[in-house]
């Protein structure tokens, strides 16, 4: 990987209520840590363009139901043949 790496033009989902999400933003990778986010940011470092993309953090410990969170309680009485 690449010493600095900026993703370009994401929809950031920021997981940081301080940061906030972005609908098109920039985030700049450090070595293994995020350095920056920010609506565009201009750095020297490798650049990718992840216009259209969703652009997360990622996950310590992936076996999570995460996509359940944004569905519960939306069809509450539904039963498996609905």
């Amino acid at each position: 990987m690449a010493d600095r790496l900026l993703l370009r033009g994401g929809s950031v989902v920021s997981m940081d209520p301080k940061v906030g999400d972005l609908p098109k933003g920039d985030v700049l990778i450090e070595g293994d840590k995020i350095a920056k986010i920010a609506p565009r940011i201009e750095a020297e470092a490798q650049v990718i363009d992840v216009t259209g993309d969703i652009v997360i953090p990622g996950f310590i410990d992936s076996h999570r139901h995460t996509w359940e969170c944004a569905i519960r309680g939306c069809a509450p009485n539904a039963t498996l043949d609905d």
